[in-house]
C-alpha cells in the first residue's frame, strides 16, 4: 500500500486526543496528501505516553481495521500554550513560507525566503508541502522546482511526494525537459523508488515534449503499472504517429485491474485511423463487445473516421444506425465524419441528407458541417442549395 515502508517515519502534530475514548487524530500534510485523510491513532499506540493537542510526533503507519492508522507514536516537542494550535501546525508554517516567496525569482531569492523555516523544516519535513502544492495550483512550477532544490542543499529532500508534485506541475505548465530532469533526479534509493504517480507524470512530460521514444524506455523501466499509465502511453503513441507501437502495447495489457478500459481502446483506435486501418479499427470495437467494454460516442466516432478515411462510408454509415440501436446520441463530429466520408465517395446527395436530418435526431448543426453540406451542394451541382447554405451559415463560436 502507498506510504506504508517499513522504514519511514512520518512527522505531524496532534490534532486532538479523547482520553476517554481512547483515540485521537495528527494533522499531517505528507499522508494527507497520499491517504486524502488525517491520520488516526488509538491509545495503544502511544508506548505508555500521554499526548495533548499541538504536540508534535513522529510515528509510522500500520494497516488497521478501519483502514490505514498511525503506530509507534513518538512525542519530538510538546506543545507551545502561549500560540493558537493553528500556528503550530505545518500548514501554517508553510504558508508564513509561501508569503515570502510571492517575490523570490532567482534560487537566490528562494534560498532567503527560506533561511527562516529551514531549521523547522529538519525537524518536520512534510511543512514543505503546502509550500510545493501551493505553488504548483498557482503555476509557479519554476519556483517550486527551486525550493526542491533548496531542500535537496540541506538534506531535507527525503520524500518523494516533494519529488512528485513538482514533476506534475513542470509537466501541466509543458516544462517538459525540466520534469524529466527531476524525475532524473530521485536519489537512487528503495524509500524513494519512483511510484506509479512520479512514472505517470514523466510520461505526460515526455508526450508535451513530443519525446516518444524517451517515454517509452520509461515506460519499459516500470515494475509498476497502473491503466491510467498504460492509457498515457497509448495516447501518446497514437499522437506521435506510431499507432504500430500503441496497438503492441495495448496488446501487453495483461488482465485483472489493469485491464484495457474504453479510453484505452479509443486511443488505440484512433491510432489505427493514424496508420490507416479501418479493418483494425472494426476489430477492436468487436474486442470491446467480446471483454463486455461498453463503447462510448468517442468510439465510433474514431471507428467511423478511420472507416471514412479508408473509403468504407458504407461501414461508417451503418455505425451510425448501431449507434442508434444502442439508444446513444450521435453528436456534431459524429455527422460530419460521416458526411466528409459520403463526400470523398462522390455521394454528395447523401452527404446533404445527413445533414438535413440532423435537426430532427436532436442534433444542432454547427460550422464543419455547414460547410461540408455547402460543398456536397456544390459537388452535386445544387448551387441555389450552396448560396442559401452560405447565407444561413451560424456563427463560429
Amino acid at each position: 500500500m502507498p506510504g506504508m515502508s517499513e522504514e519511514q517515519r512520518f512527522a505531524g502534530v496532534i490534532k486532538f486526543f479523547l482520553p476517554d475514548k481512547g483515540w485521537g487524530c495528527i494533522d499531517c500534510a505528507e499522508t494527507r496528501a497520499i491517504h486524502g485523510k488525517d491520520i488516526s491513532f488509538r491509545h495503544s499506540q502511544l508506548n505508555g505516553k500521554s499526548v495533548s493537542k499541538g504536540d508534535r510526533v513522529t510515528f509510522m503507519l500500520r494497516q488497521g481495521r478501519k483502514g490505514v492508522e498511525a503506530d509507534d507514536l513518538l512525542v519530538s516537542a510538546r506543545a507551545d500554550p502561549s500560540k493558537p494550535f493553528m500556528s503550530q501546525t505545518p500548514m501554517h508554517q508553510g504558508l508564513e513560507s509561501l508569503d515570502a516567496l510571492r517575490s523570490a525569482r532567482t534560487l537566490v531569492d528562494v534560498r532567503n525566503a527560506l533561511a527562516p523555516v529551514v531549521d523547522r523544516w529538519r525537524l518536520d519535513h512534510a511543512s514543505a508541502i503546502p509550500i510545493l502544492k501551493s505553488l504548483a495550483k498557482a503555476g509557479r512550477s519554476g519556483t517550486a522546482w527551486q525550493v526542491l532544490n533548496v531542500l535537496k542543499e540541506n538534506n531535507i529532500a527525503t520524500r518523494l511526494v516533494y519529488y512528485g508534485i513538482v514533476i506534475s506541475a513542470c509537466a501541466k505548465e509543458s516544462k517538459w525537459q525540466l520534469a524529466l530532469d527531476t524525475f532524473k533526479t530521485i536519489p537512487a534509493n528503495t524509500l524513494l523508488h519512483p511510484n506509479v504517480v512520479c512514472y505517470n507524470s514523466a510520461l505526460t512530460a515526455c508526450k508535451m515534449g513530443s519525446q516518444w521514444e524517451l517515454g517509452l524506455h520509461l515506460f519499459g523501466t516500470m515494475s509498476d503499472r497502473s491503466v491510467v499509465t498504460y492509457n498515457s502511453v497509448i495516447n501518446f503513441l497514437e499522437q506521435s504517429g506510431q499507432w504500430q507501437l500503441a496497438l503492441e502495447v495495448l496488446a501487453s495489457m495483461p488482465k485483472g485491474t489493469t485491464a484495457p478500459n474504453v479510453i484505452t481502446y479509443n486511443s488505440a483506435i484512433s491510432a489505427c485511423d493514424k496508420g490507416g486501418c479501418w479493418q483494425l479499427a472494426l476489430d477492436l470495437l468487436g474486442s470491446m463487445r467480446r471483454h463486455r467494454i461498453d463503447p462510448d460516442v468517442v468510439t465510433y466516432n474514431a471507428v467511423i473516421i478511420a472507416c471514412g478515411r479508408g473509403g468504407e462510408w458504407q461501414r461508417a454509415f451503418s455505425l451510425l444506425g448501431t449507434m442508434r440501436g444502442a439508444a446513444m446520441t450521435p453528436n456534431q463530429y459524429t455527422y460530419g465524419s460521416i458526411m466528409s466520408a459520403c463526400q470523398t465517395a462522390g455521394l454528395g446527395l447523401v452527404a446533404l441528407d445527413l445533414h438535413r436530418s440532423m435537426p430532427s435526431n436532436r442534433v444542432l448543426p454547427n460550422l464543419v458541417t455547414h460547410n461540408l453540406a455547402i460543398s456536397a451542394s456544390a459537388q452535386v451541382s445544387q448551387w441555389t442549395l450552396a448560396l442559401q447554405l452560405v447565407e444561413s451559415a451560424p456563427e463560429e463560436p
